[in-house]
C-alpha cells in the first residue's frame, strides 16, 4: 500500500493512506512509524489513527505525529 507522509511547518507529520481498506491502511500507518523510529527520527503519536471520508468510495486515513525536540 502506497502512503504519503507530509512534513508540516509547525513541526507535525501527516501519513495518509487513500486506497485499501482502513484496517490495511492503519498497519501501514504503523509500519511508517516503526520505520521512522528506525531511522532515528523522534517521533509521538497524536491522538489515533482517523478515517476519513470525501465520499462513499474514498477514505482517507491520516495521522499526525509530532517531531520530538
Amino acid at each position: 500500500m502506497q502512503m504519503t507522509v507530509i512534513a508540516l511547518p509547525d513541526g507535525t507529520i501527516q501519513i495518509l493512506g487513500d486506497e485499501g481498506p482502513f484496517e490495511a491502511a492503519s498497519q501501514a500507518t504503523e509500519r511508517v512509524l516503526a520505520l521512522l523510529a528506525e531511522q532515528g527520527v523522534p517521533v509521538e503519536l497524536v491522538g489515533e489513527i482517523e478515517r476519513h471520508r470525501a465520499d462513499v468510495e474514498h477514505v482517507h486515513l491520516q495521522e499526525e505525529v509530532r517531531r520530538d525536540q
